[in-house]
């Protein structure tokens, strides 16, 4: 059972008439409902832009993410001195030939997978968000080309009547 006193902003323009609910319409003219149409248009466009972005930026980036992370050796001094003697140790191994190779252990193959398969479905879900935006603005677009009144056309629609008048008469 409802509620007397509740109210409702949609109750305004609604009226029993007979035993039915009848809600009336928002009193807009069809040139603001068009206006309303572009702007929505407008946005869910820049919306589908942003997501386009997002997921090229995500694709550029999936080029090395199947090689490990290079180890990055930083060494902090205090003095010349200390430097000096980190200089000397770098160029003694440098010298004998040391080389360091990274062979990635199971773990990190492991981790390094896991982190492959997260970042593909990331860049699948973000192609997705991409898509039902594309499949938006077609709708919104097509809903405001049926808005328009019968008997008046967009310019589109009025370069084609040309168009063909124009080559029915030449044969």
């Amino acid at each position: 059972m409802k509620n007397p006193d509740e109210f409702y902003m949609k109750m305004a323009k609604a009226k029993m008439v007979g035993g039915k609910l009848i809600i009336a319409e928002d009193g807009k003219k069809p040139k603001e409902r068009m206006m309303d149409q572009t702007k929505n248009i407008a946005l869910v466009s820049l919306k589908q832009h942003i997501e386009t972005k997002r997921a090229e930026r995500m694709n550029s980036q999936l080029h090395m993410i199947d090689f490990p992370k290079g180890n990055s050796h930083i060494h902090f001094v205090n003095n010349k001195a200390e430097l000096a003697h980190v200089d000397e140790a770098l160029i003694k191994t440098a010298e004998e030939g040391e080389q360091k190779v990274n062979v990635p252990e199971v773990e990190q193959i492991v981790e390094l997978t896991q982190e492959k398969k997260k970042a593909y479905k990331r860049l699948h879900d973000q192609i997705g968000k991409q898509r039902n935006y594309t499949k938006i603005v077609s709708t919104l677009n097509m809903q405001k080309l049926l808005m328009v009144p019968k008997g008046k056309t967009t310019p589109s629609r009025g370069r084609e009547r040309r168009r063909s008048s124009s080559t029915t008469r030449a044969t």
